[in-house]
Formats: C-alpha cells, structure tokens, sequence
C-alpha cells in the first residue's frame, strides 16, 4: 500500500489538551496523533523521510523544499558568531548571499578562495573553521 499525499495544512485534534502537549512538544499519549501542523510535519514527509533514510542507509532523513533551504538550515544550525566558514567563489548566488551578507552579520567571518585547490583550502582553515564549502562541478566551469 502506497500512504496517501495529505494535503492538508492543519489537522484534526482530539481536545484543547491534545493540542496544546503538540505544541509544546511534549511525549504523546498512546493513541493520540503526533499531526497538528504541516510546518512540524505531516503523514506523507514523515512517509516519504523514512523511506529515503532506508533507501540510503541513514538513521533519519530531513525533507526541505529547495536546495537553498537545505543549505541554509544547514550553515545556520551549525554556525555560531566566533565561528569561520572557508569557501570557493564560484557557489550558487543564494549561497553566496548567505555567506557574503548574512552570516557576516551575525559574527561568522568566510574566507574565499577564487582558484580551489586542496593546497588552498588547506591555507584557508583557521582553529575556529567550522564548516568548508564548495561546489563540484561549478556551472561557470561547464561553459568553458
């Protein structure tokens, strides 16, 4: 049996009590839906997140609705102020903006790299590199 595309934003409660341990995330009772809002989740991600986790051997699975959403869930869940990401200079544009314009802001210094090689970013790693970022192969490079 295939589990059905729900596409539903929010979902049906069993009372007030339920409702309100949904949301402050509290364990749920034997028989009580864990759905209550789409953004926290729904039948068909949780589906879909289990089997992508089987389907690569992984012990869980994060669905995001872009590549641009993926990326910045990731830099952000990772990076502190004090903390220095080392990048190649041919990335996405949306990345780029995050690193260049973003991230700055909030206390995360970026070294980039205009020619990568495995000597360079070897150069650009400081004691507080938390993340190095790069991007193969880079779409300006296919066009030469």
């Amino acid at each position: 049996l295939a589990t059905p595309i729900y596409t539903a934003t929010t979902y049906r409660l069993q009372n007030a009590a339920h409702g309100a341990s949904l949301a402050a995330r509290e364990t749920l009772k034997e028989g009580e839906s864990p759905w209550f809002y789409s953004r926290w989740g729904s039948p068909t991600n949780t589906s879909v997140a289990k089997v992508v986790a089987k389907l690569e051997g992984g012990y869980g699975c994060l669905l995001f609705s872009s590549g641009m959403a993926a990326i910045s869930t990731c830099l952000l869940a990772i990076l502190k102020a004090g903390d220095h990401v080392v990048s190649t200079g041919s990335i996405y544009s949306g990345t780029e903006e995050i690193l260049r314009n973003v991230l700055p802001g909030y206390g995360v210094s970026v070294s980039w790299l205009e020619n990568p090689t495995i000597e360079s970013y070897s150069k650009a790693i400081q004691p507080n590199t938390k993340v190095i970022y790069g991007k193969t192969p880079v779409d300006v490079d296919l066009i030469n």
